[in-house]
């Protein structure tokens, strides 16, 4: 269970990263 919930926080962080990245090219 945790494993899996550590994953899925690791994908959030993934998808966050990237917007943020997004934002400062823009």
């Amino acid at each position: 269970m945790m494993i899996s919930t550590f994953h899925d926080g690791q994908l959030r962080f993934s998808n966050v990263y990237r917007l943020t990245l997004m934002i400062f090219r823009l």
